[in-house]
């Protein structure tokens, strides 16, 4: 059997490896009981934390520290949104967002308006 070879296979598996760890440091073991553990929202979680990180093709956002001080921010505004996704009835700007969090990781529109609505409502607070 021939040996696959993926070029730059290490950066990414490191890359990917930081993110995993970054969102275990933002929330501890309180990332279960959350929202954030369904697929639409961890997947897009995930890509916002990388994109801070490391950057995303196409981005424009700044690559941002993720410190103790930062991290404990990160987590009180994702537990804040946690609740407005609970919430029955999400005040007027939450709704597209709560929307798109229900399904749909394969819908690209949903999966851009996840991220947009995370950094801008999330990430712009560190």
């Amino acid at each position: 059997m021939a040996e696959f070879s993926f070029p730059r296979s290490q950066k990414i598996i490191n890359e990917f490896q930081t993110t995993i760890n970054a969102i275990g440091d933002i929330f501890n073991d309180k990332l279960m009981s959350s929202e954030f553990r369904r697929a639409p929202l961890f997947y897009s979680l995930f890509c916002v934390i990388y994109d801070a990180k490391f950057g995303l093709p196409k981005s424009n956002h700044p690559r941002l520290s993720l410190t103790k001080k930062r991290n404990k921010i990160l987590l009180e505004e994702l537990q804040k949104l946690d609740k407005v996704i609970r919430t029955k009835e999400p005040a007027k700007r939450f709704v597209s967002f709560v929307d798109a969090a229900k399904l749909s990781t394969a819908d690209p529109g949903k999966r851009k308006l996840r991220h947009d609505f995370l950094w801008d409502n999330v990430l712009s607070k560190i």
